[in-house]
């Protein structure tokens, strides 16, 4: 566990820092506005979402972790190309890589965190490793801005490049479970018991993208030196609940998804409210303490029904949604973000995650209800 939890630090320490310097690279170097500073933070979520159920499979074929190098590679690969791209076309090109390779590198590892914890301890299991993941792009930001303003874009892209190579090589030593698909009948591409927790996810991962794409713009317009200290803020609260937050990985997952997305809108909401270093810093934690809950519990729900040869299908079902949520998310924010500024795409984002909140109780309660009538027929 503690190789995969390294492994997934390097890997999004890489996407800590090209988060933060994205933006910056399409409109300070290539001179783009801010549509299409959505539009390219999220179309990697375009072949993500293509490249997950396949993963599942892959997974299952030639094993976990053969999966998890050829996704690191492949993003290594795409970061330290970014760096040198002359084009916007040719960035969106290398976005894609970058999509393919996440899918690859998530669903290989999440599967072999998935195989390895007992069901009643999966939530945890499933934090304890999304922990890499947050202390990854929490300090990412902050290593991203410094090195840029030491060495330059070309050269920082060139180290998150390295990063995410390293954490292909550091997973050399794990084992590597292969799924025996030549009997019975083999797992479907999109699993159906992770559709609905894979919808509500989409739903706050909108939320996400905002933070991603305008977080870094909207300090700048605050007057702050950068967005860094954000990003630590928002990772600091998300490890810290993850960590150490027991309690909440025991809740019932629905009631636990339910209170965090309610949590996710209301940070989204502050962010939007007022423009102030404060309200940004509120809504930030805010946010982060309910995507912290959100994530593990939802994806609890869409893999303790599977069985071993469902479950790599499962997962690579679940994220796809997050990879379709941050591709279809960076076209719809881009239009608030161009139309209105900054602010407005934080309000779309609490918007959507509000729906999740409905989405959740629509569908507990359809399932509560056939239950009371068989229970009354049998009483």
């Amino acid at each position: 566990m503690m190789t995969i939890v390294v492994c997934g630090s390097c890997n999004y320490l890489a996407f800590g820092m090209v988060t933060v310097m994205l933006p910056h690279l399409i409109k300070d170097k290539l001179g783009a506005g801010n549509f299409a500073v959505g539009v390219i933070v999220g179309v990697f979520a375009v072949s993500g979402v293509l490249t997950r159920p396949a993963a599942g499979r892959l997974g299952n074929r030639y094993g976990r972790r053969s999966v998890m190098i050829t996704g690191a590679l492949v993003i290594g690969a795409s970061f330290g190309l970014y760096g040198v791209v002359p084009a916007i076309a040719l960035l969106v090109v290398l976005r894609l890589s970058t999509g393919v390779g996440e899918a690859l590198f998530y669903t290989g590892a999440a599967t072999m965190v998935a195989d390895h914890a007992p069901p009643d301890r999966r939530s945890q299991a499933i934090g304890y490793y999304s922990v890499a993941i947050y202390l990854g792009t929490g300090l990412g930001p902050t290593l991203g801005e410094s090195l840029q303003q030491a060495i330059g874009f070309t050269q920082t892209f060139a180290v998150a490049g390295l990063l995410s190579l390293a954490s292909g090589l550091l997973a050399i030593p794990l084992p590597n479970l292969r799924i025996d698909e030549t009997s019975g009948e083999r797992p479907p591409l999109l699993n159906r018991d992770a559709l609905l927790p894979g919808s509500v996810l989409a739903l706050g991962v909108m939320g996400l993208v905002a933070f991603d794409a305008y977080v870094p713009l909207y300090a700048t317009d605050l007057g702050m030196s950068g967005a860094q200290y954000v990003f630590l803020t928002y990772s600091a609260v998300m490890i810290g609940i993850r960590a150490f937050g027991g309690r909440v990985h025991h809740m019932d997952p629905r009631r636990a998804a339910t209170l965090a997305m309610t949590m996710m809108a209301g940070g989204l909401l502050v962010m939007s409210s007022v423009a102030s270093r404060a309200t940004l810093y509120v809504g930030a934690a805010m946010f982060a303490s309910g995507f912290a809950v959100q994530f593990p519990a939802l994806m609890t729900m869409a893999v303790n029904r599977a069985t071993d040869r469902e479950r790599a299908s499962a997962v690579g079902t679940y994220t796809a949604f997050m990879n379709l949520s941050l591709g279809t998310g960076g076209f719809l924010l881009a239009i608030p973000a161009a139309a209105f500024g900054y602010r407005a795409s934080f309000a779309f984002g609490s918007v959507s995650a509000v729906f999740g909140v409905v989405l959740l109780r629509v569908a507990v309660q359809r399932r509560v209800a056939p239950a009371l009538l068989v229970a009354e027929d049998l009483a």
